[in-house]
């Protein structure tokens, strides 16, 4: 927040409360997770997920308290067969 924000109340509200109201604002946090899949030739495994036009590494988005190797789990049986 702007220091010239927090120093000066606006509409009778108190520093903390448009403090507060400011940080409500934020954006949230979004994880994910790659894994690095290779075989013994040294390849990589990349997947193209059809909602996008690049490749990428295996993996998604975590949900909230979920660890990172979930959502990479799917991907072992496809890396067991392509190795």
């Amino acid at each position: 927040m702007p220091d010239a924000a927090r120093a000066t109340p606006a509409s009778g509200q108190s520093a903390d409360i448009r403090e507060a109201a400011w940080s409500a604002q934020l954006p949230t946090v979004v994880a994910a997770a790659a894994a690095l899949f290779t075989n013994q030739a040294g390849l990589v495994l990349l997947v193209k997920p059809n909602y996008r036009d690049h490749w990428s590494l295996a993996g998604g988005i975590l949900e909230h308290g979920e660890p990172g190797a979930t959502v990479c789990l799917p991907w072992t049986g496809v890396a067991n067969q392509w190795m």
